[in-house]
């Protein structure tokens, strides 16, 4: 089903139906599939990598085959190092944890601006038993964990 989805894209991207996509073409389709770069960063690394297969033109095979494998895997990759420097950048005590606080400053670097009340329905939501060990310790908010 993801392949026909593709293959939809695909076709609706070579615009000159050659069933290939040149670059414009596969730019076009890998953004229409969600493979979007969503900083400098990664526009170099996709950039790259599409200069390192040493093609013009990319078949719907090697589409499937190799450019989304290798450019979903290059963009998880860049996304969890990423997450992982906010993450270290986050934890001000050096924990290892985030507090609900730690939390909020994190993903405001992100440009996400949730409230305390929206984390806490959403760690109650998503933890089972959180309502039960949220606590607030000199105002900062915990979930205590075993």
């Amino acid at each position: 089903q993801e392949i026909d989805h593709i293959r939809r894209i695909f076709d609706t991207y070579d615009r000159d139906g050659s069933d290939s996509l040149d670059q414009a073409e596969l730019r076009g389709c890998l953004a229409k599939l969600g493979l979007r770069a969503r900083n400098q960063e990664e526009r170099n690394e996709i950039q790259a990598m599409l200069r390192d297969w040493g093609r013009l033109d990319f078949s719907f095979e090697d589409l499937v085959k190799d450019v989304i494998p290798m450019i979903r895997w290059k963009l998880a990759d860049l996304q969890s190092k990423r997450l992982q420097d906010l993450f270290r950048v986050g934890d001000a005590d050096g924990s290892g944890r985030l507090c609900i606080e730690e939390l909020i400053k994190a993903l405001h670097t992100l440009g996400t601006f949730p409230g305390q009340d929206l984390v806490e329905e959403a760690i109650w939501e998503e933890v089972p038993g959180a309502r039960k060990t949220l606590i607030k310790l000199d105002g900062v908010s915990l979930v205590m964990t075993r």
